[in-house]
């Protein structure tokens, strides 16, 4: 992540990519393109060097095994540059190819955090996350996001951390659940093994 998103007084509590599912469509798209390529021409079915419809054939299947490619990467780039970050004061979501787009609210200003799982999301362990921010109605989504109900859990434990940090909690009983947050969610995957000893250090010293 980049650090100059952090104030002088914040730390990173997680910084997540979206859930492989959101590569799902394009690698599927890929998959049959390569396959339905391969057998053309495997059977004779597509031929460059012929002519008529063998021809026209060839020409379509290698339009879509190229648009397809393409569209991979184009979603690979994409899955790349967006980040979900979650820091002591604040949740972030970071998009962008070509700008960054930056998109985020206080901890202090959160009202509500739903989940939603489709079939396929509830599956593979994938779902959206809605975060109402004030009271104008104002959103902030995050869509395709690993484990999103732990995440929601970390999120509303660091929201009393804050609090506590701003004397309106004296007590620090959010910290050993944080910290089991955090440990499930390196159990998934979802952050390294640094990004959970380095928290879990700073989590500990405020104890």
């Amino acid at each position: 992540m980049d650090n100059n998103l952090l104030y002088t007084d914040e730390e990173l509590v997680v910084d997540l990519k979206a859930h492989w599912l959101f590569l799902s469509g394009a690698m599927i798209l890929l998959g049959l393109s390569i396959i339905a390529t391969f057998v053309a021409i495997e059977f004779k079915i597509a031929n460059l060097s012929s002519s008529g419809y063998q021809l026209f054939l060839a020409i379509f299947l290698l339009a879509i095994l190229a648009f397809s490619l393409l569209q991979m990467i184009f979603k690979y780039i994409q899955w790349s540059m967006t980040h979900f970050i979650l820091t002591t004061n604040r949740l972030i979501i970071k998009t962008g190819l070509i700008t960054t787009n930056i998109q985020d609210v206080s901890l202090d200003r959160l009202i509500n955090i739903e989940v939603k799982k489709s079939l396929i999301q509830r599956i593979f362990g994938a779902g959206n996350l809605t975060v109402d921010a004030g009271l104008d109605g104002s959103q902030i989504n995050f869509y395709y996001l690993a484990n999103p109900a732990k995440i929601q859990r970390l999120i509303w434990s660091q929201v009393s951390l804050l609090k506590a940090s701003h004397g309106q909690e004296n007590n620090t009983s959010s910290i050993p659940q944080q910290i089991l947050l955090l440990h499930e969610l390196l159990l998934k995957g979802a952050i390294s093994q640094t990004e959970f000893e380095t928290k879990k250090a700073q989590l500990l010293e405020r104890m």
